[in-house]
């Protein structure tokens, strides 16, 4: 018997022409979106390489001048190497991009790796082009969540109140067939009509990905795949039981699609923009350019414990330059030269890190109380939204993918950990060069200095953070379905 309703079910989406039109619509935005994705991730790439290889000459250029080039230590270039703009550091865009978009292109994949102020990706494309940070990102993420959380709603809003309508419910009912068989068959004959349009795009998609070789996907991107498309089928089986229970509790179909229509809006619409205002209202933040100007007063301070008098001191006793070829060579000269230009390295070296450490820990200081109240405000906006499936797919889907705003923390705790040790490279290497016309002086480069390292999260991590959103999807589902269920069984047909 459910088997035959649900065979009913299924047969009566299957003649209807919203069937046709949910299958070419879902075709065209699916395929569209994932070839627009996956034109832009090889744009991506070739601005990623071309970005590389020019601040890799750019710094080969500025390493190798700045050495000291004069027989007196250079101040400026001391205090630049502490203060200045270290090194520009790209990010690599991931491969998934392609269907998730995230929020690669509004934060930007340059991180310019700086003493001064938080490190933070910079050149993104919503800088050079704020018109698009008016709409919302044309990827399979976006399709899902606004279009095809609508036709889910299409083949729930009148299952029930619809049949009341034509009479075909009351008759089904004379034939002594159980209330909760009906309900049952309807829920899976409708969930599977709805499925079917959207499967077979998705499956074409993923081959469309596959044959194309600049796509270089892994086991591990697959994988992310598949429990994305889960996510998707998830997300929509919420909306399918939300929509079946709202058509179990009205008369009319023209009132369920109107009330469908409402929740929707509130759901996918109002509650993650609202939940951002209330985490911002409930745990305010500080906002960025009050770190920095926090920062800009730490400066002035910091070099005021600095003792650059011993610097000058030290300098203006360098031994006088012999007039002659002869006396240059004198071995009393040389010896003093010597003996000054290891005092001088020495200061500097002392001096230098004694700079690097106190402006370190000042910004350290600045740059976690910082963070710490930026990620409070995240986290609580991320959970007050949660009660919308929409965010929960958002949330979801950009971990899965790795292109959220957890990806993005990471990357820049990896530059602040470069920034450091990068520092300390050439704070030890420059310096050695402060000894002018004294031994061989170490020109450096590229190839030589530390390399940066990312290590993007792996998907036993990536699962485990997803999980409330695979079950607050689930636990929504279940909840619907059952409401639906009790409000059939007392459903007048009359």
């Amino acid at each position: 018997m459910l088997i035959d309703i649900i065979k009913k079910e299924i047969l009566g989406h299957l003649l209807d022409s919203k069937f046709l039109f949910s299958f070419i619509v879902c075709a065209a935005l699916i395929l569209l979106s994932v070839y627009i994705g996956m034109g832009k991730y090889k744009e991506d790439i070739k601005e990623y390489a071309a970005g590389v290889a020019e601040a890799g000459r750019e710094l080969d250029e500025r390493l190798s001048n700045s050495v000291y080039q004069s027989g007196m230590p250079n101040q400026l270039v001391l205090m630049q190497a502490f203060t200045g703009d270290l090194i520009r550091i790209y990010r690599r865009p991931s491969a998934m991009e392609a269907v998730v978009g995230g929020v690669g292109s509004a934060s930007g994949r340059v991180s310019n790796v700086n003493n001064r102020m938080e490190n933070r990706p910079a050149e993104s494309k919503s800088e050079s082009n704020p018109f698009l940070t008016i709409f919302s990102a044309f990827d399979l993420l976006f399709i899902v969540k606004m279009v095809l959380s609508l036709f889910a709603l299409l083949f729930a809003y009148d299952a029930v109140s619809g049949e009341k309508e034509k009479g075909t419910l009351k008759i089904t009912l004379a034939n002594g067939i159980p209330r909760s068989r009906i309900i049952l068959g309807k829920a899976i004959g409708g969930y599977v009509s709805l499925v079917l349009p959207l499967l077979v795009p998705l499956l074409l998609a993923a081959a469309l990905i596959s044959f194309n070789s600049d796509m270089a996907f892994g086991r591990e991107d697959w994988t992310r795949l598949f429990l994305l498309y889960v996510m998707f089928l998830l997300y929509l089986s919420a909306f399918f039981a939300l929509g079946l229970f709202v058509s179990s509790l009205t008369s009319r179909s023209s009132t369920s699609f109107l009330a469908m229509l409402f929740i929707w809006t509130v759901l996918v619409l109002i509650v993650p923009k609202v939940a951002a205002s209330a985490a911002g209202w409930i745990q305010p933040a500080p906002f960025a350019h009050e770190a920095l100007s926090e920062k800009t007063r730490a400066v002035p301070r910091i070099r005021n414990e600095i003792d650059m008098d011993s610097l000058r001191k030290l300098s203006a006793d360098r031994p006088a330059q012999p007039t002659t070829m002869e006396g240059s060579r004198d071995p009393e000269y040389m010896a003093n030269l010597r003996r000054w230009s290891e005092e001088m390295n020495k200061l500097i070296n002392e001096l230098g890190r004694k700079y690097e450490t106190l402006l370190a820990a000042a910004y350290m200081e600045i740059d976690r109380d910082y963070r710490m109240k930026q990620e409070a405000q995240r986290r609580l906006a991320q959970n007050l939204s949660r009660i919308s499936p929409a965010s929960g797919l958002t949330f979801g889907g950009m971990v899965l993918a790795r292109t959220g705003t957890d990806e993005y923390n990471r990357f820049l705790d990896a530059t602040r950990v470069y920034r450091n040790v990068y520092s300390e490279w050439l704070v030890r290497n420059d310096m050695r060069n402060a000894i002018s016309q004294v031994g061989p002086r170490a020109v450096l480069g590229v190839a030589d200095m530390p390399q940066f390292q990312f290590e993007p999260e792996r998907l036993g991590a990536s699962l485990m953070r997803t999980l409330p959103d695979f079950a607050l999807m689930a636990a929504m589902t279940i909840i619907f379905l059952t409401g639906a269920f009790f409000a059939f069984i007392r459903y007048d047909v009359r």
